[in-house]
């Protein structure tokens, strides 16, 4: 009884909130030649057990669809791989009881006599990883599709703010969806950039057999340090003409940086758009700081004739990749996208 006003309350919480959103995305005018919201929204996975990254082994999650302009949730997926009375009639070789069974992926948007609409499926057999994926999925369908037969396409997800998984853009823009839900454009979520580079400069370590010496954690650290502060920098800046280009420039001097050489520092300087000719400098060494300890071992920057050839490296195997313009307008995009959100 409990859980069904509850789901009840939720719905009509959704419903709201996505005509809300709906809304404030046309004011905004993010439509397209059709007059259909153009929807950008941020999504994850909330799962009962914490993945490891290598392990995931939850019996039921929740995926969460929030809007950029609202804030507010859009819509909910859920995820159960086992209900209690089922595994104890199937134990106890008793007939199943009457019951509302939630073993299976449902959505949350629905009817008054608790018909699920979307995509509903019968039982979850994949796997506990691949339920974040089939939430962004159920999502692109709940969101677009909601009402269409009343009122046809109103909204899409055109953008869409996630970890870097290539199947879950696979998926959202796959053989099951419509094509007027179509593209679904992947944009970069900060936190999980975060992740990303650490786990790669970490991976380079491994491959290469560096010594800690080389490239500790806290020289790992310091580079995506680095990388955050331009990226957010470029990201509110508005006085940059090329903001891909600055930041193709700025990535690639992060090694100089670490080595001590702030020769092209000043070149990578972020204005400030207060209009008073301040400057913010994420080099304090190039922002007049002479005497600036960084926050790597020994307090001081490392020493090019010590590390000889090993930057290169980081510089040609790692953060070449974050040098892509797509990349980078992807990644610009999401993390502007994150920094409007109420």
């Amino acid at each position: 009884m409990v859980g069904d006003i509850v789901e009840s309350i939720c719905r009509e919480y959704c419903i709201l909130a996505l005509e809300e959103e709906n809304q404030l995305t046309k004011e905004a005018g993010e439509v397209d030649a059709d007059g259909v919201a153009l929807l950008c929204c941020s999504g994850d996975m909330r799962c009962t057990t914490r993945g490891s990254g290598r392990t995931y082994a939850s019996f039921c999650g929740c995926f969460t669809l929030i809007g950029c302009h609202t804030g507010k949730v859009l819509y909910c997926a859920f995820f159960d791989k086992m209900c209690a009375k089922c595994e104890h009639a199937l134990r106890t070789n008793k007939p199943r009881p009457e019951h509302r069974c939630f073993k299976g992926a449902y959505g949350i948007y629905g009817t008054e006599d608790g018909q699920t609409t979307g995509v509903v499926d019968e039982e979850w057999t994949e796997s506990s990883k691949a339920m974040e994926t089939h939430g962004a999925f159920m999502s692109t369908l709940a969101v677009g599709l909601y009402r269409f037969e009343e009122f046809g396409l109103r909204a899409r997800i055109s953008s869409f703010i996630a970890d870097e998984d290539s199947t879950m853009r696979a998926r959202m823009n796959g053989p099951n969806v419509p094509g007027i839900l179509k593209p679904v454009i992947k944009l970069s979520d900060p936190n999980h950039l975060k992740k990303l580079m650490t786990g790669d400069l970490i991976d380079l370590r491994k491959q290469q057999k560096w010594s800690g010496r080389i490239l500790s954690e806290s020289i790992i650290k310091y580079i995506v340090y680095n990388y955050m502060v331009l990226l957010k920098s470029v990201c509110v800046a508005q006085h940059i003409e090329d903001r891909v280009q600055f930041m193709i420039g700025a990535i690639a001097n992060i090694v100089d940086h670490l080595l001590g050489c702030h020769g092209k520092c000043s070149d990578y300087i972020i204005p400030d758009e207060d209009g008073k000719g301040k400057t913010r400098h994420w080099c304090k060494v190039a922002g007049g700081d002479a005497d600036h300890k960084p926050n790597l071992p020994g307090g001081a920057y490392l020493s090019r004739s010590a590390v000889d050839g090993y930057y290169e490296g980081i510089r040609m195997r790692v953060l070449k990749k974050y040098m892509d313009p797509v990349v980078i307008e992807k990644q610009l995009h999401g993390f502007l996208r994150m920094v409007m959100s109420p």
